[in-house]
């Protein structure tokens, strides 16, 4: 009775485990408190019954999560067989479990990018931690809800009752252990308006995701744009030093920025956008910042691996006909030093 009124939902009253096993609105997470008035072996008794009652679920039918917590106390649960399954709970789960868990909640729909699908499913692995209840809520948002996810996240604080509770706890769920380190469950934080710290676990999302992704950017405009790399090269930036770069693989997006920045093609006009939003975004997730576009806690990325695309090949245009006139003035100035070693004369040709 004591699961019936705490996770019970609506729906039909549940007498006993037969009822309870086709209750629709029995699922999750239980956590079992041992208290004096329910021994042990009481909840032992309640786990053997509840398999019988499931007995003919199948795969599939739902699965229910059954937390033992107690100090001193051995509970024999019910014995593994065909579609159950008994783990020993250790306290602690890692973000690598999340997010093979969220991967396996959200589909990509049709005309999604890859990398917006990856983003999503690390931004829920971020804010759901070890809660897997919250992270099956989380999946059935977009990602303009998951930017601002405090009111979703505060509507699942309040059915978990956690509304008048003073302290976070581990036992009613607030306080969790993931990746051996103590969290508290991002709704307590939504509830507690504590949204700084929320913005840092979606920051925390965008930079494992985005600059992995910044990095293969910038390696693809430097192939672009190597052809026509003047190396060594050496400019004064706009804050009056010089910088000095021996290697093309020694550029960052900012440098590709400036050498970019000394052509005055307009057929790179588009190209110089893009790397200078790349620059900007790079800037932004090197350290976390809650100004600017983490005011509302997100990147934008719509359009933005097309706007890339389109730098690399206009770069790469550009620079191709450039390397041409180089290959070209050096096979000229080999051959004027070769015509002056021999004494001969050189006369033009046709």
């Amino acid at each position: 009775m004591e699961v019936v009124n705490r996770y019970c939902q609506g729906g039909q009253p549940a007498e006993d485990c037969w009822d309870l096993a086709k209750h629709e609105g029995f699922h999750g997470v239980v956590r079992i408190e041992f208290r004096e008035s329910a021994p042990a072996q009481e909840w032992a008794s309640f786990l053997e019954e509840f398999r019988r009652a499931t007995r003919d679920r199948g795969p599939g039918g739902g699965v229910v999560c059954l937390l033992l917590e107690g100090k001193g106390t051995e509970v024999r649960g019910p014995k593994p067989e065909v579609g159950l399954e008994v783990l020993n709970w250790e306290g602690v789960s890692t973000i690598l479990d999340m997010r093979c868990y969220a991967a396996g909640l959200v589909r990509r729909p049709h005309g999604t990018s890859a990398l917006e699908h990856e983003l999503r499913v690390e931004t829920i692995a971020q804010l759901a931690l070890g809660d897997p209840l919250l992270a099956e809520r989380l999946s059935r948002c977009s990602l303009d809800t998951l930017k601002s996810p405090c009111r979703v996240l505060i509507e699942y604080g309040e059915e978990a009752g956690w509304g008048v509770a003073a302290v976070a706890t581990w036992v009613r769920g607030m306080e969790q252990r993931v990746d051996d380190r103590q969290v508290t469950h991002s709704s307590w934080l939504a509830m507690q308006r504590r949204e700084h710290e929320l913005s840092r676990r979606i920051w925390r999302a965008q930079a494992t995701v985005i600059l992995p992704w910044l990095e293969e950017c910038r390696a693809e405009l430097l192939e672009a744009v190597r052809p026509a790399l003047p190396m060594p090269w050496e400019y004064e930036r706009r804050d009056g030093l010089r910088r000095w770069i021996e290697e093309a693989e020694q550029m960052e997006l900012k440098d590709l920025l400036d050498f970019l920045s000394t052509q005055t093609t307009p057929r790179l006009n588009e190209a110089r956008k893009a790397v200078r939003q790349l620059v900007d975004w790079r800037n932004r997730l090197s350290h976390f910042s809650n100004e600017g576009a983490f005011a509302s806690g997100w990147v934008p990325l719509s359009g933005l691996e097309t706007e890339v695309a389109a730098a690399v090949a206009a770069c790469r245009q550009w620079a191709k006909p450039k390397a041409l006139v180089a290959g070209r003035n050096r096979e000229i100035g080999l051959s004027l030093s070769t015509v002056e070693r021999s004494g001969g004369e050189l006369r033009q040709a046709g």
